[in-house]
């Protein structure tokens, strides 16, 4: 099988790609709302009106079962 050539080390380099979770990924858009993915089963939702996160966690229940998810906070530095 080391006589596949360049072209089996392509599709292997990017089955592999497809396969690992690449951490901030976009997985679904929802209106101003984002499903971005942090890791191995775990999300964030980041913006958004808060009908679009509920939009966006009614999607995973569909077809993300079990997945971890934080709402994104953001910092504001207030002086």
């Amino acid at each position: 099988m080391s006589d596949l050539g360049p072209y089996y080390a392509r599709g292997m380099k990017k089955l592999l790609r497809s396969i690992i979770p690449t951490e901030g990924a976009i997985v679904a858009i929802f209106g101003g709302s984002k499903l971005v993915r942090k890791g191995w089963n775990k999300f964030e939702i980041h913006g958004g009106s808060p009908e679009e996160q509920q939009e966006a966690y009614e999607w995973m229940s569909l077809f993300l079962h079990g997945v971890n998810v934080q709402e994104h906070q953001t910092n504001q530095n207030q002086s």
